[in-house]
């Protein structure tokens, strides 16, 4: 039986530390579209710190992605505009940004922002975006692991983010995940409602480390901020 592990933490790069090392230390495995992986149940709740180094794509240094801001740059309308125009051969199956804009004809993104502005005079829980279409998601071999995004007004201008995801890379795509979709919320909901975000949460059901990526994450250090290393 695979283990739920919970990361509550104001550092960003040491919440990612701690996630590998949680999930290696005595792993789950199993396989993932015929590929082996160390595979845990997980939820995330970062703040104070930890969403200021996101917005500043403040990494561990031992992340292996490091086309953080190229891969931010595919949340963003200007991208979606060019994604539009390329044949069906030439995309992806599925982007995120096309879900969150593009949704049977919904752009999910402006509903959020018209929904944030409903909350800061009146609260709710409806302001949220998904990604799951089960005509098509059902039987395709590539669906999207986010799920969901909400969005809560807490009073003072301040926002919480909540997301929700079926499966997750916890080694290569974690951290580079977290700063796109903040960006892009903060560029096309939250800074235009004059608010902020305080707080990040996420609930994995799948979160994995692919076994081929187990002799580089099992040496991942803790790193706080300014990358002093940390016992």
């Amino acid at each position: 039986m695979k283990k739920f592990i919970h990361i509550d933490d104001t550092d960003f790069d040491v919440a990612w530390g701690r996630i590998v090392k949680n999930i290696l230390n005595k792993p789950y495995e199993t396989t993932k579209a015929g590929a082996p992986i160390f595979d845990s149940i997980l939820s995330v709740d970062l703040s104070k710190e930890a969403i200021l180094q996101i917005q500043k794509k403040t990494l561990h240094p031992q992340f292996p992605f490091k086309y953080v801001s190229q891969y931010s740059e595919e949340f963003t309308y200007e991208y979606q505009e060019e994604y539009e125009k390329k044949p069906d051969g030439e995309r992806f199956v599925y982007t995120y940004f096309d879900r969150f804009v593009n949704f049977h004809g919904v752009d999910q993104l402006k509903a959020m922002k018209n929904g944030l502005m409903d909350q800061k005079k009146s609260p709710g829980n409806r302001t949220l975006m998904i990604t799951w279409s089960p005509k098509t998601d059902v039987i395709s071999d590539t669906p999207p692991c986010l799920q969901w995004m909400q969005i809560k007004y807490i009073g003072d201008g301040n926002v919480e983010v909540f997301t929700t995801w079926r499966s997750r890379d916890l080694y290569t795509a974690w951290q580079a995940n977290i700063v796109a979709l903040i960006q892009m919320l903060n560029e096309y909901v939250v800074r235009p409602c004059n608010c902020k975000i305080v707080r990040y949460v996420e609930f994995v059901s799948s979160a994995h480390i692919y076994k081929s990526d187990y002799e580089a994450a099992k040496e991942v250090r803790i790193f706080k901020s300014g990358f002093h290393g940390v016992n």
